[in-house]
Parts: C-alpha cells; sequence; structure tokens
C-alpha cells in the first residue's frame, strides 16, 4: 500500500502537467473557434465561424471522408485481431515467434508504414513492378494511394491496427476460462461455434473498447491521409491543416471550429460504448 502511494505521487507532478497541457490546449482551441484570437486582431466572440462550417458542403464531404475512412479500418482491424488472437490462443507452439511478427507493425511509425505502402503498393510500386515482369505491360495494380475511395489509407491503417488489437484481445483470450471451451466442445460443438458462441460475447466489452481505441485515433490522424489521402475530399485533420496555413487570420478560426468538432466526434463513440454497448453486455451476460 505504501509503495503504491509513493509510485502514485511520483506520477502525480508529471500527471498534473500533462492534464494542464491537455486541457489548456482544449480552451484555447474552443475559444478560438468563436473568433477570439487577440494575436491576429480578433477579439469579437461570435458562432458564426461554426454556422459557416456548417453550411459548406466541402466541410460535409471531408466529414463523411473521414468517418468512412475510420469506420471501415478500425472495424476490419477489430475483425482481423479477433481473428488473429484466436489463432494465436489456439497455436501454443508458435504463438512465441506469431507474437513477434505480430510486434513488428506496432513498433514501425506511422510515417515508415505509409513509405511501406507507397513502395509496395503505389503506382510503379514493388507488387506493379512485378505484374509487369510476370504478364506484361498491360496488367497494372489498380490505384490505392492518393485514390478517392481511401483505399491506401484503410490498409495502412489496418496493417498498423490489427496487429494492436490482437493483442489486447490475446490478452483476454488468454486470461479467460478454458473449460468453457472444453465444455462446449464437449456438448458437440465445432472449434468455430465454440469460439463464435462463447467466447466472442465475453469478449464484446474489450471489442468495443479496441474498436474506440482505434477509431478515435483513425478519425483525427492528420499524417497518413495528407500523404496519400487524395486532394479531395480531404479528411477533416488535412481539411484543418489548410485552414491554418491560409494567411487569412480568420481562416485560423475554421480550423479550430473543425478541431472542435473532431474531439466532439470522437467523444460520441465513447458516450455510445457506455450507454449501449456495456449495458446490451451486462444484460447479456
Amino acid at each position: 500500500m505504501r509503495k503504491s502511494i509513493t509510485i502514485c505521487l511520483l506520477l502525480l507532478p508529471a500527471t498534473l502537467i500533462q492534464l494542464w497541457i491537455m486541457f489548456t490546449g482544449i480552451f484555447s482551441s474552443i475559444e478560438q473557434s468563436l473568433g477570439y484570437i487577440p494575436t491576429a486582431g480578433l477579439t469579437e466572440i461570435s458562432r458564426d465561424y461554426y454556422r459557416e462550417l456548417l453550411a459548406d458542403p466541402t466541410f460535409w464531404r471531408s466529414l463523411l471522408f473521414s468517418l468512412y475512412t475510420a469506420l471501415f479500418s478500425s472495424g476490419l482491424s477489430v475483425g482481423l485481431g479477433l481473428g488473429l488472437a484466436g489463432l494465436m490462443a489456439a497455436n501454443f507452439p508458435a504463438r512465441f515467434s506469431a507474437q513477434q511478427w505480430f510486434k513488428l507493425p506496432i513498433i514501425v511509425p506511422h510515417l515508415v508504414a505509409v513509405f511501406l505502402i507507397m513502395v509496395t503498393l503505389g503506382n510503379a510500386g514493388l507488387v506493379d513492378r512485378l505484374l509487369h515482369f510476370a504478364w506484361g505491360p498491360g496488367v497494372r495494380l489498380p490505384n490505392l494511394t492518393m485514390d478517392p475511395w481511401g483505399l491506401g489509407i484503410i490498409l495502412t491503417y489496418i496493417w498498423k491496427s490489427a496487429p494492436y488489437a490482437a493483442f489486447i484481445l490475446y490478452t483476454f483470450l488468454r486470461n479467460t476460462d478454458p473449460r468453457l471451451i472444453a465444455t462446449a466442445r464437449n456438448l458437440g460443438a465445432s472449434p468455430w461455434r465454440a469460439f463464435w458462441h462463447v467466447l466472442v460475447p465475453l469478449l464484446k466489452p474489450a471489442l468495443g473498447g479496441c474498436f474506440i481505441l482505434i477509431f478515435a485515433y483513425n478519425f483525427t490522424a492528420f499524417e497518413v491521409p495528407f500523404l496519400i489521402g487524395p486532394t479531395y475530399p480531404k479528411a477533416l485533420p488535412v481539411l484543418a491543416y489548410t485552414y491554418f496555413l491560409n494567411p487569412d487570420s480568420e481562416a485560423r478560426a475554421y480550423a479550430m471550429a473543425i478541431n472542435s468538432l473532431l474531439l466532439l466526434f470522437s467523444l460520441f463513440p465513447i458516450w455510445f460504448f457506455q450507454r449501449c454497448w456495456q449495458n446490451e453486455s451486462k444484460e447479456g451476460s
């Protein structure tokens, strides 16, 4: 007990500083989104920036594009991570080597992941060159980078997020009573049905929490859509960056309004998870 109190006291200064920086940044962003930027000569509080932004079709196209890429990449990452976690839990002899391979995408920065996607799947990339060498110049790989469907963005997020989801879900699987699966198998269930109908319901809170963590990052990330995303529609973080670089002093208010809306949209899945997903899990259990 005394050791835990000592650790908490040692971490308290750094925690307070981080919280102060975080909430100061949020407050400053909201303040500037309302048009209060004294350094730019703007001192009048107004909600017109939000109104004009919400009336702009470009904003809604960017919002739909960001939601589309974030939802698809997060859902596919969690689904693929669940499958990988099940394989790691079932394949005990090769579990250690598999975990070493899965750690690679986690430790690789997103900038490096973008570079790898461009080198392998981009125009004149490795796969495109192999197809050209094997089947001739008429066979080309479809454009997967800077495409209007954001396929390169989704592939990058899946490559980065699926192993992360697999390790989170594997931790829950490893701590699950193995007698549950044995009982289901003795009652005649196949391995797939035992996994889907016994373990997956127990993993439902972990699946929801993992999805929210991945979605919150993929929805607000900047570097991946900036480097391999389409020029139109831009992802919301890229659109905010475009407004921020505008020499017009009022453009910064639009950029901060987008950042505030990004925060709001990121908090909504947390509210949904707490109100609906967890309550449903408790009722089902």
